[in-house]
């Protein structure tokens, strides 16, 4: 096992970050095939792509499978997600079963969850835009506003990228709304241009701008994770005078865990936690 965290290692590391907040496709991957999609477009799928690809992966050696089902994905063709994936499980250990199986598991995997993008009217074409915004599926562009998904999770990595996955199942009812006692919890990033500051930060998280502020009976809790086993609803608040309007929204418990951080919020002093849990039983993880 240690040559293969060796191999993952090395892989993990030759794949450069992406610096800029848009970046070509074309750039990504090398290829110079790609050209009826936006900038924006192209980076958000190669951004999912490899998010997806480094988060379950076995380690990898193929990376032409891999840019060509970037590519394949590109096009609009969801297949082409576990396709990349599968590149990066591909075959590295002469013999090992557990490696040689992992592109299929983790393709069916990637099958089974999808990424949310929470795209602000903002960011729309004015003639085009959405009034709130609307949820997408950066990679199939699907959308997917005011739909129930059966669980999700939203984070934020210690480079400071939130992240916002579901299980892709659609549900008619999320959270707890029969339990007597449950109560509307709306989720938004709070980033720190909005007015808040760490006092005592959590190691590898000093430097983020971003967190997790979950909203319940007129209180605001933050932190670095927070998830949803009892589905979320994918809410808009079109008519909200103020943004975000895009606020994931479930009616039930809110569990805290363990503090990991203080932060000031505007001089007012807030714990951070480790995650938030909005499931059927409420207190304390």
């Amino acid at each position: 096992m240690n040559k293969i965290n060796e191999l993952y290692t090395q892989l993990s590391t030759s794949i450069p970050e992406r610096k800029e907040p848009v970046r070509s496709l074309k750039e990504g991957i090398g290829s110079q095939e790609i050209t009826d999609i936006s900038d924006e477009e192209a980076g958000n799928i190669l951004d999912n792509v490899m998010k997806f690809g480094l988060e379950v992966l076995s380690p990898a050696s193929d990376i032409k499978e891999y840019q060509e089902g970037v590519k394949q994905a590109a096009t609009g063709d969801l297949m082409g997600v576990p396709r990349a994936v599968a590149g990066l499980a591909a075959t590295v250990v002469p013999g090992s079963k557990f490696i040689r199986e992992g592109g299929q598991k983790v393709a069916e995997k990637i099958q089974d969850t999808i990424p949310i993008f929470p795209k602000p009217q903002r960011m729309f074409d004015e003639k085009d835009a959405p009034i709130g915004g609307e949820y997408l599926n950066p990679i199939t562009k699907e959308k997917l506003t005011d739909k129930n998904f059966q669980s999700a999770s939203i984070g934020i990595t210690p480079e400071g990228k939130p992240s916002f996955t579901a299980k892709n199942i659609e549900v008619d009812k999320v959270g707890s709304p029969d339990i007597q006692g449950a109560t509307q919890i709306k989720t938004n990033l709070f980033k720190k241009k909005a007015g808040w500051k760490w006092l005592n930060a959590p190691k590898d998280y000093e430097n983020i701008p971003t967190l997790v502020s979950v909203e319940n009976k007129g209180k605001h809790y933050y932190t670095i994770q927070a998830d949803f086993p009892q589905g979320i609803n994918l809410s808009r608040y079109a008519k909200s005078k103020t943004e975000p309007r895009l606020r994931p929204t479930i009616k039930g418990f809110v569990n805290l865990g363990k503090p990991i951080g203080t932060i000031s919020v505007r001089g007012k002093e807030h714990p951070v936690y480790n995650k938030i849990i909005n499931k059927k039983v409420g207190g304390i993880i």
